[in-house]
C-alpha cells in the first residue's frame, strides 16, 4: 500500500522520464481507477491556489529545482543513482529511453521508488487523482479526492496519446 505522496512522486517521475501516456492504476474502494496523481506544465508541476486577494493563482514547482517538493527530490535522486551506472559505462545508455515492457517498467519504478524512502510527508499538491478513469469504462470524474489514503499500486498502462 502507498501514500498519496509516494504515487505523486512516482507519477512526477513517469511523467519526466517515460512520458505523461503511460498511467498508474490504483485500485479504490474494489475499483480499478486511472488518471494523474501530480499536473504537469512542461517541466514543472503546479497547484492553483487562491491568493490573498481572492484571485486564482498557479503555483509553479520546478521538478529539477530547488522549489521542487522534498517527495519530488527524494524520487528524482534515487532515479539518478538507478541511471548512474549505465551512465558511467563507455557503452551505456538510460533503458527509460527505450524500456516499454510494461511489467519490467512497473518493477523497476517501484524498486526506484522502495529506494526514494519517501515518508508520509506534507506534501503542497492536492492529493487527488486527476482525470480519473475506471478501468472498465464506466465512470470518468474530474479528480478523486484521495486525502490520507493508502493506496495499492497494481499495474501501469499506456494509454492512446491525446
Amino acid at each position: 500500500m502507498y501514500s498519496v505522496q509516494q504515487l505523486q512522486a512516482l507519477d512526477c517521475l513517469l511523467k519526466k522520464v517515460v512520458g505523461d501516456h503511460f498511467k498508474l492504476v490504483i485500485e479504490l474502494n474494489g475499483q480499478y481507477w486511472y488518471g494523474d496523481f501530480v499536473r504537469l506544465d512542461g517541466n514543472a508541476l503546479y497547484q492553483h491556489f487562491i491568493d490573498g486577494i481572492g484571485a486564482i493563482e498557479k503555483h509553479t514547482f520546478y521538478i529539477d529545482s530547488p522549489n521542487a517538493p522534498n517527495m519530488v527530490k527524494k524520487i528524482w535522486q534515487s532515479y539518478l543513482a538507478a541511471i548512474e551506472p549505465f551512465r558511467r559505462h563507455p557503452f551505456g545508455s538510460n533503458p527509460f529511453e527505450r524500456l516499454r515492457d510494461l511489467p519490467l517498467l512497473f518493477e523497476t519504478l517501484v524498486n526506484i521508488l522502495a529506494k526514494a524512502d519517501i515518508a508520509d510527508e506534507d506534501s503542497p499538491l492536492s492529493p487527488c487523482l486527476f482525470n480519473a478513469r475506471s478501468l472498465n469504462g464506466d465512470g470518468s470524474l474530474p479528480f478523486i479526492y484521495l486525502g490520507n489514503e493508502k493506496l495499492k499500486l497494481v499495474s501501469l498502462i499506456r494509454i492512446a496519446e491525446e
